[in-house]
């Protein structure tokens, strides 16, 4: 033992030999407890795992918890890993995986009995139910005028591409979200977006989903657009080059008129708020993601906005 290649002793030969042996055993530790693990565990869980309507992140957390491979304090420290066992929550003598997820006082305390996650899951869900459908009510402000919903065909110029736009804006914590859809047909989305971002009012956020939706389109290779808003004030702005447009969104205006001079052709038209239905519901929908999200075409529900949208088209263009 310890004997190197030469036959000669080593202390460098001695320290592999010893080092490769403890390894060893621990590798038989940990082999023999997964066994055993996977011995007490019945097929039907393991299966129930890969098999539950989840995301995959979840399902991969049950299957690790269940094969011991939660990185708790103890779990760590059997892998030879020299860090404190006790819970640094509770104070618990030893972090395991059962204490970690529901023993510990501070799971405990966070968990939630599954009646109240059922109700706020159906609380949620009628929230978004309401925040996607397209609103019918009359507005009653200067920027965005009573409107009554008109079945009025939907049609834009051979060789163009309709944008949509709008904002959402909440004033408390200055967060916002634009929206914007691109269409040939009503009922095709071409690229439908929602785009979180600091805002300072929505007259200004309305302007930016203005800005945004014209630079996507022009990267996507399209030149000849009608962009619809249901922010007056704003389209206002776009259409008499000698107004004075609010400093609020002077900038903004300002970038609008130079990106659409030419080659690009774009118009600008004022849509009541029930014909903005799905930016509507973009830009609302944005206030509660991280980053911008292209939405899949194939969406239901977008794909059920477009429909509904494409029935109550009522198009007012500013003379």
């Amino acid at each position: 033992m310890g004997g190197s290649r030469n036959g000669q002793f080593s202390i460098k030969s001695a320290y592999y030999l010893l080092s490769l042996q403890r390894k060893e055993e621990v590798a038989a530790i940990s082999s023999s407890s997964y066994q055993s693990l996977r011995a007490n565990i019945p097929n039907k869980i393991w299966n129930f795992i890969w098999n539950c309507h989840s995301l995959p992140k979840v399902r991969s957390f049950l299957w690790r918890a269940c094969a011991n491979g939660v990185a708790s304090a103890e779990g760590l420290n059997r892998r030879q890993v020299p860090i404190d066992p006790s819970c640094l929550r509770c104070g618990a003598t030893s972090e395991s995986i059962d204490h970690v997820i529901y023993l510990c006082t501070f799971a405990k305390k966070e968990n939630t009995p599954p009646s109240d996650v059922i109700q706020k899951a159906k609380s949620l869900y009628e929230e978004f139910c309401k925040a996607t459908r397209p609103s019918t009510e009359n507005a009653c402000d200067d920027d965005h005028p009573p409107c009554t919903p008109i079945n009025v065909p939907w049609s834009i110029s051979h060789g163009e591409i309709k944008i949509n736009s709008n904002a959402s804006y909440v004033k408390e914590t200055s967060v916002g979200a634009l929206g914007f859809i691109f269409r040939e047909h009503p009922n095709l989305p071409i690229l439908a977006v929602s785009v979180p971002t600091r805002l300072s009012s929505i007259t200004s956020g309305e302007a930016e989903a203005i800005k945004e939706g014209i630079l996507n389109a022009i990267s996507l290779g399209y030149f000849r657009l009608q962009v619809d808003s249901d922010n007056l004030e704003v389209i206002r702005c776009l259409l008499d080059p000698t107004r004075n447009a609010p400093l609020e969104i002077l900038p903004t205006v300002e970038d609008i008129r130079f990106i659409c001079s030419s080659p690009i052709s774009c118009s600008f038209n004022y849509v009541p708020r029930a014909a903005n239905g799905i930016v509507d519901s973009l830009a609302r929908k944005g206030l509660s993601l991280q980053c911008m999200t292209v939405w899949p075409n194939s969406t239901p529900w977008l794909l059920q906005l477009c429909n509904d949208e494409a029935a109550v088209c009522n198009r007012n263009p500013i003379q």
